[in-house]
């Protein structure tokens, strides 16, 4: 899940100009369709704030 994390959080970097950095993943859950969608709480860090 790591790995998907990293991937959401640099897309959100480069769409938002930022530079977050992955903590660690908090909770993972998926619901399973057509496909599967997961949903992913993870904590970031801010190199800006120190």
């Amino acid at each position: 899940m790591a790995m998907l994390s990293n991937r959401a959080l640099t897309e959100y970097n480069v769409d938002n100009g930022t530079n977050l950095e992955l903590s660690k993943v908090l909770r993972v859950n998926f619901h399973q369709s057509a496909g599967i969608t997961f949903y992913i709480s993870f904590e970031v860090n801010d190199p800006s704030d120190k």
